[in-house]
């Protein structure tokens, strides 16, 4: 990811190549969300969330707060887990995870979302 750019992840229709084809994954609550940072440059940092309202911002596991974030730091990772109820998606007003690359070089990073679907 480009600097100061941002990729936004709709949980409720993440798809993935899985054996040659692709594989929806529509998520009703999310149980653990890994983010691993892989870039290896200091301050060339992850921010995790921050959608906003008007971005559909998924913001459960920020205490509903639509602009928080969360840095993850270069060579760095994160672990959100909520094992029981999971944090609620809901299409259309609060599924969209969004990742800012906060660096002045370019981030890449290895994503693992563990939930259930409705």
């Amino acid at each position: 990811m480009a600097p100061a750019a941002h990729d936004d992840l709709d949980l409720t229709a993440l798809t993935s190549s899985l054996f040659g084809g692709d594989v929806i994954a529509s998520f009703a609550a999310v149980k653990a969300l890994l983010v691993v940072n892989t870039t290896t440059t200091p301050g060339d940092d992850l921010a995790l969330g921050g959608a906003g309202s008007g971005g559909h911002a998924w913001a459960a596991p920020f205490a509903d707060d639509q602009g928080s974030v969360l840095a993850v730091a270069a060579d760095s990772m994160i672990l959100l887990v909520n094992k029981l109820a999971g944090w609620p998606v809901t299409n259309g007003s609060a599924d969209v995870l969004r990742l800012t690359n906060s660096g002045s070089g370019n981030v890449t990073a290895r994503i693992v979302i563990v939930g259930t679907s409705a």
